[in-house]
């Protein structure tokens, strides 16, 4: 009988590398947001939300506890800001906790603690 154990490892490392690419969706729901003429954002900011909360849950899963914490507080910043116009200081504020996130994605593939 083979041995159909599942590696950890494995799927952690498949998050990190696909991390990314969740990344790259919600800068693309941002620019939607900051190229568009509507009055309410709530959907696209819903999106943007409902990414981050799996992406926050599958980083607890995986032990990347410091993710976590990052999309943990890009939640909050969502929450609070919902309703409000999406300002450029706003958006810059969205793009930033992307930044640290890939950055620590980084670290996590390299080791570094």
């Amino acid at each position: 009988m083979e041995n159909s154990q599942i590696d950890l490892e494995d799927f952690r490392l498949e998050y990190l590398d696909t991390l990314n690419e969740e990344i790259l969706k919600i800068e693309g729901e941002l620019l939607k947001l900051e190229s568009s003429k509507e009055a309410s954002h709530s959907n696209t900011l819903y999106e943007i939300f409902r990414i981050v909360h799996s992406l926050k849950g599958s980083a607890g899963s995986y032990e990347f506890y410091m993710l976590t914490t990052i999309f943990h507080q890009f939640e909050d910043f969502i929450n609070n800001h919902s309703g409000k116009p999406l300002t450029k200081e706003l958006s810059s504020t969205c793009f930033k906790f992307l930044d640290i996130a890939r950055e620590c994605a980084l670290d996590y593939k390299e080791g570094n603690s």
